[in-house]
């Protein structure tokens, strides 16, 4: 079923609506293993040895959208931690999108493991 939900931000948006126990192994209608938030969260990530600034524009419990300075390419190991939860996870770029004229550029990244306390308060979701 698909619902009508708010961020803790106040953004709205409509996600897939599956009760927990059937989480594990479906799909959202969008084709994804858990609903997508529109959430702003500062991050650091870490390709190397160099920490470089970022923020989220879209998080789930299995990736983010993100927004860099860095176009790294596809199949880089990173390692990102939240400036919010102080919390890190290690994950891989999926997808490198281009310049999006402001000098960031979209990275789809994907979690190793799922990890629903890794951006805390932010992955709630609330009816609207």
């Amino acid at each position: 079923m698909i619902s009508t939900w708010q961020t803790s931000q106040g953004d709205k948006i409509s996600v897939v609506n599956l009760p927990d126990s059937q989480h594990a192994g479906q799909m959202t209608k969008e084709g994804r293993r858990s609903p997508r938030i529109v959430a702003r969260i500062p991050l650091d990530v870490e390709p190397v040895q160099e920490s470089i600034p970022a923020v989220t524009a879209v998080i789930n419990l299995h990736g983010a959208l993100i927004l860099s300075s860095v176009p790294w390419p596809s199949g880089t190991p990173v390692n990102i931690r939240s400036q919010k939860t102080n919390r890190s996870i290690r994950a891989r770029v999926v997808w490198t999108g281009p310049d999006d004229g402001t000098g960031s550029f979209k990275l789809g990244v994907e979690f190793e493991d799922a990890e629903s306390g890794f951006w805390g308060d932010d992955y709630r979701v609330t009816n609207a």
